[in-house]
């Protein structure tokens, strides 16, 4: 696998709080796009390094049916997928972060 992982999970988040996944590539890559699931995370490669950081700012609020449910906290899940070329050939990986947002409030 060239990439040292391909889920970070970030633990337990306040609502707004910010927290950052690297993901380190191993090998010739040449990244082309980085997309991400949601406006909440953003994602910079450093080419230099090889490392793909996504910084996440945790949701600040819990959707209804999650509190019916019993729960003060929801379970976040994004991607982002990187499409690089790596050996003349065009690669999509799709890389993940998760977190447990805490004491949200209801919306």
């Amino acid at each position: 696998m060239p990439w040292d992982k391909l889920l970070v999970d970030l633990g337990t988040l306040k609502p707004k709080q910010k927290a950052t996944a690297l993901f380190n590539f191993t090998g010739d890559i040449k990244v082309v796009s980085i997309e991400t699931s949601c406006g909440c995370a953003g994602a910079n490669w450093n080419e230099q390094e090889q490392r793909l950081s996504v910084k996440y700012t945790a949701i600040d609020s819990i959707p209804i049916h999650i509190i019916s449910e019993g729960r003060n906290y929801a379970l976040v899940a994004q991607s982002c997928l990187v499409k690089a070329i790596v050996n003349d050939v065009l690669k999509p990986y799709k890389l993940m972060i998760k977190a447990k947002v805490q004491d949200a409030r209801i919306f």
